[in-house]
């Protein structure tokens, strides 16, 4: 089966292999990135796309005849036109749950950051750079407490 990806580094930050993916589909050819007319360029002959950002018009499914499915590896579908897979008989599969565990921690480090003037707090270390006691900086960053709070 041939198989393109079409912008693996969009979500790879260098930890990613793709020994999984290769298992399946071992003739996939992977580009790092595709403007929009490599892309037309590169999905021709291919069944199987996988793309992050990789917007999927309807000259796409025109163009690409033997195209069976796209992979999308985030949890939209916006960048797709539904409607043009579908008349193609193209299927479309993305990835529901993603991220959530990393979202929760984003989460909860944004509440704290945000909450004990972090970003204000090493601001002002950063311009005593030295100059002033830690205790002295400490004193003009308010911190928040979290009694009492509804989290609903």
């Amino acid at each position: 089966m041939h198989a393109v990806f079409l912008d693996y580094k969009t979500v790879d930050a260098g930890d990613l292999g793709l020994e999984s993916i290769r298992a399946v589909l071992p003739e996939i050819k992977v580009y790092p990135y595709s403007t929009e007319a490599e892309v037309l360029d590169r999905i021709q002959g291919i069944e199987v796309a996988i793309a992050n950002k990789i917007e999927f018009d309807s000259k796409v499914f025109d163009y690409a005849k033997k195209l069976k499915l796209i992979c999308v590896t985030a949890t939209g579908t916006n960048n797709i036109d539904l409607d043009s897979a579908e008349k193609a008989g193209v299927t479309i599969c993305n990835i529901r749950d993603y991220c959530t565990e990393s979202v929760t921690q984003h989460v909860l480090l944004s509440i704290l950051s945000l909450s004990h003037s972090y970003f204000d707090y090493m601001h002002s270390i950063q311009r005593a750079n030295g100059k002033k006691a830690v205790a002295s900086v400490c004193s003009n960053t308010p911190l928040k407490s979290f009694q009492e709070k509804n989290w609903e």
